[in-house]
């Protein structure tokens, strides 16, 4: 299924996340303690995880290019045939 994707909406997402996701895993755990809140306690458990960290950092380094190249894809002027590696 094709989704609309605002690749720098995600990039921004993603960026703000990994400088912030110490205090954001921190916040959780005190919600988890001293509220027993069950879906901090599940948010934590997910954002914690390696694979989910791991995912963060390689979305971080990716999103930058398709943000880049998606720009290049909104101009008016864009001709697909002229476009060159940089």
């Amino acid at each position: 299924q094709v989704k609309d994707t605002r690749w720098l909406s995600q990039h921004e997402a993603v960026k703000n996340l990994l400088r912030n996701i110490t205090a954001v895993l921190g916040a959780l755990a005190e919600e988890v303690e001293t509220h027993k809140c069950p879906t901090a306690k599940g948010l934590y458990s997910f954002l914690a995880t390696y694979r989910f960290v791991a995912a963060l950092h390689m979305q971080a380094d990716v999103l930058p290019h398709l943000a880049r190249l998606s720009k290049l894809f909104q101009k008016e002027d864009v001709m697909f045939l002229a476009i060159k590696e940089q």
